[in-house]
């Protein structure tokens, strides 16, 4: 059998403020690192390069993650990859960073992984600060696992979808994926360790979603809904072990957003009415904006409308909530 190599996957666009963290946590997990420039106007491209790895070139004038390309991102890395050698795929993003345990039992874990089989870590949302992250407030960020690494197989499937597809190709069914312990490693999300930039992504998101579906915004509002959710949430500290070897006191102030370009350039494209119908007006820059093009301010739901999209969200809220109690009381584990 031949020797396992890891190869790190990395997408990135203008990420030169948290690549260092990401690449530092990598150390002693992956073999080689190989990276996809997505336009980036900053020295992220070179950042990759001064640490040994490699940077593919994305084509073309504009964002592929802004037009849909994310599939064809993943999968030139990935074919770049398996070309040199790999027989692992480390998907990561350039926002996230392993927790410093996973150095220590990662390479072990990822061996006892089958053809085509998953490793999954816990994904930690970092939020308002490197230091916190949420946890146990039965939001969108409660518990959850991403199949971040996959064992190459001679079947394994090519990526497909739009936005939000699973971050390795293969089946994520349960017997196909194995859980990595909180103790031995997990993934830190820094998007929303500053809560403007992460709030014109998820603005950006709602935006390219309705240019490609029209007439399913309300559809999409409940989709990102989730996103601005703060009314029950709870922080727990990152312990200090877990970002040990990580440069988290040189990481810069966020720069404005690429997405936030993004943005005005669909406004220009589109005209901002035909984006009022989002829920994504609270930000006040987004709102400025309207006033500034369209000389008025966004319309805002009605109230019944309001009322009776509160009541659907609480409504799942209990209904998550009654099936963890359940699952207590039959001593079942959350994890």
């Amino acid at each position: 059998m031949a020797a396992m190599k890891v190869a790190a996957l990395i997408p990135f666009r203008n990420e030169s403020r948290l690549l260092p963290c990401c690449l530092a946590s990598l150390r002693g997990v992956a073999d080689m690192v190989i990276g996809m420039d997505d336009h980036s106007s900053d020295r992220s491209g070179d950042l990759v390069r001064e640490r040994g790895g490699v940077v593919l070139e994305m084509e073309g004038d504009l964002s592929g993650f802004s037009q849909g390309k994310e599939k064809i991102i993943r999968q030139t890395l990935l074919e770049e990859a398996r070309r040199r050698g790999a027989t692992h795929f480390f998907c990561i993003d350039a926002d996230e960073a392993v927790t410093a345990p996973f150095r220590k039992y990662g390479r072990a874990l990822m061996e006892e992984l089958e053809p085509g089989h998953k490793l999954a870590l816990r994904w930690l949302t970092l939020w308002g600060s490197p230091r916190y992250y949420r946890d146990g407030d039965y939001s969108k960020f409660h518990h959850i696992y991403r199949g971040v690494i996959v064992r190459d197989a001679p079947d394994l499937p090519s990526y497909d979808g739009f936005l939000h597809m699973p971050r390795t190709p293969g089946s994520d069914d349960r017997n196909n994926v194995t859980k990595c312990p909180l103790s031995q490693g997990a993934l830190l999300h820094f998007t929303a360790a500053d809560l403007l930039p992460y709030q014109m992504k998820i603005a950006w998101y709602h935006c390219v979603e309705l240019i490609r579906r029209p007439d399913e915004a309300e559809r999409i509002n409940r989709f990102y809904f989730r996103d601005w959710d703060e009314k029950h949430i709870r922080l727990r500290r990152v312990p200090d072990e877990w970002v040990e070897g990580l440069p988290l006191d040189d990481v810069p102030p966020s720069p404005p957003s690429w997405q936030w370009a993004e943005i005005r350039r669909l406004f220009d494209e589109k005209g901002a009415e035909f984006f009022e119908p989002l829920e994504l007006w609270h930000i006040p820059q987004l709102r400025e904006e309207f006033f500034r093009r369209t000389g008025r301010f966004p319309r805002d739901m009605d109230a019944m409308t309001r009322l009776r999209r509160s009541w659907r969200r609480e409504r799942k809220r209990f209904d998550r909530w009654f099936v963890d109690l359940c699952r207590k009381m039959r001593g079942e584990t959350l994890e």
